[in-house]
This record gives C-alpha cells, structure tokens and sequence, in this order.
C-alpha cells in the first residue's frame, strides 16, 4: 500500500526533493528513485536487485 506524502496544499509548483525523501525516510524496505538531474537528464537509482 503507498503512502501519499502531503503537503499541505494543491500546487502545479514542484515540490522540493529534500521534503519528499525526509518524509519517507525510515519508513520504506526498498526504494526506487526516478528523476531529472540539473541537466534536465533523466537519472534511475535504486537500493534492491
């Protein structure tokens, strides 16, 4: 079951990386993390095979 992160509003603006992952820290097993670096390149990363 997935936990929806609030963030207190309804917004088109992005929301900040560090409030995303702070809110799941310590509360996920595995994670998989998709996303755009400065670049705008597009970057995988995760901590399970």
């Amino acid at each position: 079951m997935a936990k929806i992160i609030p963030i207190g509003c309804i917004t088109k603006l992005d929301t900040p990386v560090g409030k995303v992952l702070g809110a799941a820290k310590g509360q996920l097993e595995g994670v998989v993390l998709i996303g755009f670096d400065k670049r705008r390149r597009s970057v995988c990363s995760l901590n399970i095979c």
